[in-house]
Order: C-alpha cells, then structure tokens, then sequence
C-alpha cells in the first residue's frame, strides 16, 4: 500500500520536458523518455521482500537495445572510452526476477558513467538504498542525468548519438505511519568524487523528477541513522 502510495505522490505535476516524452513500462521498472534524446528518469520500487528473493544472476544477461523504443544504440561505443556502461536502475535491486534482471540491461537504462562515479560513488549510494530498503522498509527511487543545455558543451561517445551526461541524480522516498521522507542526490560524472553520497544531498526540488504532489520530508539525519544501524 505504501508503495502505490509513492507513486501516487509523484506522477503528476511533472516538468515541462516530462509532457513532450513518453512512459515506458517494463516488467520492474518504468522509464521516461522524450523523442531523439536519452531517458529523463527510471523509477522503481525497492522491497524488503525483492531483495531477500534472489533468483537472478547478473552474469548470465547482457546489454540489449530496449524493444520498446525505435531508436537504437550503438553498444560497443562504449568501448575504450573510458565511460562505464552505468545502470540507472541498478542489477542488483533487479535479481528477484530473470524478466526484471534482463530488462534492466536495456540501453535505455543505460549512461555513460565515469569509472569513479559507476563504481564508486553512485555504487556506494545503491548499496545504501538497499540498506535503507531492510531497515525503513519499501523505497520509491527515481534516477537520472543531466546533460549541459550548450550545444558546444555537450558530449558524445565517439561516433555514436549516447550522449555524456555532465551529472547524475536520484531521488529516494520511503512512506511511514506518519510522513513520506525524501532525499536527493546530485553527483559530477567526473574523474574524481568523494566516496561519502552525502556530500551530494541537495534538495528534492532542485532535480528534474516529477514533483510531489503531497509535502515531503527532507531529514538527511533520518536516513544517515537508518545507515548506521
């Protein structure tokens, strides 16, 4: 119930790019993306009982162009780039099913991620929405990038259309018997970060996710404790 609960709260009142794109609904995961450019944001819900029901193993399951859409992906542009193939919606929150698993290695899920973000701190912050999943319980998680608006400071994988975005963010909510809690993240898609996520907490408001259609409470302390349990 809480986590239809969170949705409700954020499927209306979206930005102004969210009315030129479309929805895409896969079986774990939904994704929103407007006409020639990459994915605003995928959403999903995180569950206590998903995390515990392992059925899937990330190693048997490659990247794929997303049937959903039209447009398609030049994959091995990735190669020697010196750009991970970053998850947006992370395999490890998809192992409770092969459907969820296979789709999240669609490229619409996919972004040009730099070895330090991928695999460290946005690695760090996934790791800590599953800690955060065991001890307050069903998260609603939104995530995405943003791309410089300047034509001339804007970036592609070499002859390819996969653009490089300039920084990711996400955006997790979790509902109790009393309030929704919210947190935002916004991180450099640079050679070099921190290790700590919340160095990167900014408020929910200044990141291109749908808004909250209901008041929301930003308590970095509630989270950082539900950490240290």
């Amino acid at each position: 119930m809480r986590s239809i609960l969170l949705i409700m709260l954020f499927v209306c009142g979206c930005n102004q790019l969210c009315s030129q794109a479309a929805e895409i609904h896969h079986f774990a995961y939904s994704v929103e993306i407007p006409d020639n450019a990459p994915a605003l944001w995928v959403r999903w819900n995180l569950s206590p009982a998903n995390l515990t029901n392992k059925v899937a193993n990330r190693a048997d399951y490659f990247f794929a162009d997303d049937p959903s859409t039209p447009s398609k992906e030049i994959d091995n542009a990735y190669s020697h780039s010196g750009f991970d193939r970053g998850h947006l919606c992370p395999s490890a929150d998809m192992r409770f099913s092969v459907v969820a698993q296979k789709e999240c290695f669609y490229l619409t899920n996919i972004i040009p991620q730099t070895p330090a973000l991928n695999r460290g701190t946005w690695e760090r912050l996934e790791s800590l929405c599953r800690e955060w999943c065991k001890t307050r319980g069903t998260l609603l998680i939104y995530a995405g990038a943003i791309y410089p608006p300047d034509i001339e400071n804007k970036r592609f994988l070499h002859g390819s259309s996969i653009e490089i975005p300039s920084e990711c963010w996400k955006v997790i909510t979790c509902a109790t018997d009393t309030k929704i809690y919210a947190i935002g993240f916004r991180m450099p898609n640079a050679p070099s970060l921190d290790l700590n996520p919340f160095r990167y907490v900014v408020p929910v408001s200044t990141l291109p996710t749908p808004r909250a259609t209901t008041p929301v409470t930003e308590n970095m302390q509630w989270w950082a404790t539900a950490s240290a349990r």
